[in-house]
């Protein structure tokens, strides 16, 4: 652990503004580190950066080469969230694999309580592309009217002594672009084959050559193949097989998917992959109309391991209407297990009257066959 008591320096740079952390801790073991920012004399400071806060690269011993830095973000481009600081981590390096992080933001107090809570799933995508990400995070990360307010039942206990003090925490995992290999990551096993394959028909979906066939969503128009499309989607085969009106058109407008939902899901059909989990709940939705199993699978298994009580009732009606039956076993065992948690409230109680078939599946016999089911619960009430 370093120390430093001096107040750092700013520059009005837009991304050359650098912050010396008063604390920086990194756990050494293989993809996992905890990074502790402190920001002495915040609100003197802050006002002197025109754009962007970095704090101190760091790495972990057994990947050098990635460098992680946090971002704060001081004057926030996009116009509705003016009012608030961003917060990001940053990944800067130069290779061809993809790395897959889970990261959780804190804002600590004076005496190291957390007092706002942020958690994340992201996939630093390989940058030998132009477009890929390098960052992550939320632009909304913490109300400046809140963090700057006097009030101490507002601010005081975010800000003690004028002190600002983030944590990140994180653990990730780096795909070998040239083996293949089973990853278990948030509870999903998958399978990575041949990751140049992947990249390549992701490729092909960018580039837009020899597309075939134009989706039109909410004013926005996205190309494919019709060859690629009806491999991995029966309806889509079905759909372009058939002199159906779309066939002749070549064009197919979707009225009840949103346009970045099938944005992703479009992706997944070419490479087998998610890149913003947070979308697993819509994807399934997609999944399920146009028969994608293997994505729709995918989904059941992030939105298990996201299953809380707050979530849990409307998990349940989502997994009942769009049958899936996976989540839905484990939604139920989840409901049985934290009755106390759930069926008080409001919402189960709206729940059962509208859908009451469900009260009886939740109410059957406490059985479950599957011996994973106890385990991925298991885990899920302890994140």
């Amino acid at each position: 652990m370093s120390q430093n008591q001096h107040l750092p320096s700013a520059s009005n740079s837009k991304t050359e503004t650098s912050i010396v952390d008063n604390h920086c801790l990194v756990d050494v073991k293989y993809g996992k580190f905890s990074h502790l920012w402190t920001i002495k004399h915040f609100q003197q400071f802050h006002c002197s950066v025109s754009e962007v806060l970095k704090s101190t690269a760091f790495s972990v011993s057994t990947h050098p080469e990635y460098k992680w830095y946090l971002e704060l973000e001081i004057k926030n481009t996009k116009p509705d969230c003016g009012d608030y600081f961003g917060l990001y981590l940053h990944l800067d390096r130069e290779n061809t694999v993809d790395v897959l992080v889970k990261a959780k933001f804190c804002l600590l107090d004076g005496e190291r309580n957390e007092v706002s809570t942020l958690r994340y799933s992201k996939i630093f995508e390989n940058n030998t592309s132009k477009g890929r990400d390098s960052r992550w995070g939320y632009p909304t990360f913490i109300s400046k009217a809140v963090l700057l307010n006097p009030n101490p039942t507002l601010g005081k206990e975010r800000l003690p002594e004028d002190t600002l003090t983030v944590l990140c925490e994180a653990k990730f995992y780096v795909v070998n672009s040239t083996t293949t290999e089973t990853v278990h990551w948030h509870g999903i096993q998958s399978t990575i084959n041949d990751n140049n394959l992947s990249t390549s028909m992701e490729h092909l979906l960018h580039s837009q050559d020899s597309i075939d066939v134009k989706f039109s969503l909410d004013g926005k128009n996205f190309g494919a193949h019709k060859l690629i499309l009806s491999a991995r989607s029966p309806v889509f085969a079905a759909m372009f097989k058939h002199n159906m009106l779309e066939n002749q058109l070549n064009e197919v407008k979707i009225s009840d998917i949103n346009p970045e939902v099938f944005e992703e899901f479009l992706r997944f059909l070419y490479s087998d992959k998610i890149s913003d989990l947070r979308m697993a709940r819509d994807l399934l939705v997609a999944a399920e109309k146009y028969n994608v199993d293997s994505l729709k699978l995918l989904c059941e298994e992030i939105m298990v391991r996201d299953l809380s009580a707050k979530n849990a009732t409307d998990f349940l009606v989502l997994a009942d209407l769009y049958r899936a039956e996976r989540l839905k076993k484990q939604v139920i065992f989840y409901i049985k297990t934290h009755p106390a948690n759930i069926m008080l409230t409001e919402s189960w109680k709206n729940t059962i009257i509208a859908h009451p078939h469900l009260f009886d599946e939740v109410n059957g016999p406490f059985v479950s066959t599957d011996s994973q089911l106890s385990k991925s619960s298991s885990e899920t009430t302890t994140t």
